[in-house]
């Protein structure tokens, strides 16, 4: 199984993801090594953006747009809300002192 066949749900939570970016999240990559792959990423988005030319890029854009039309605003948020549980409150408490809400 490669990680492109993964889903969400398919990963374990304790679990850190498979290559690269798993050494990453495990904080086993230096600084420099993850903003070199983050400008690597960022050049070939921008590449593939510009593909095509003009014409092409316009259809993209209106593609994004009726699809982003069509979709709900919020996804994922079963997800989203367990994720803000995971933290006690006393973390929050800490973190935004006067500032909480």
């Amino acid at each position: 199984m490669t990680t492109a066949t993964l889903d969400a749900n398919e990963l374990s939570r304790d679990r850190a993801a498979p290559g690269l970016l798993g050494l990453a999240e495990r904080g086993l990559l230096p600084d420099a090594a993850i903003r070199a792959g983050i400008r690597r990423l960022c050049a070939q988005r921008l590449e593939d953006e510009r593909a095509g030319g003009v014409e092409l890029q316009s259809l993209r854009q209106q593609e994004l747009l009726e699809l982003l039309r069509q979709s709900p605003v919020a996804i994922e948020t079963d997800a989203a809300n367990a994720q803000h549980y995971e933290l006690p409150p006393a973390f929050f408490f800490h973190c935004l002192g006067p500032r909480l809400k």
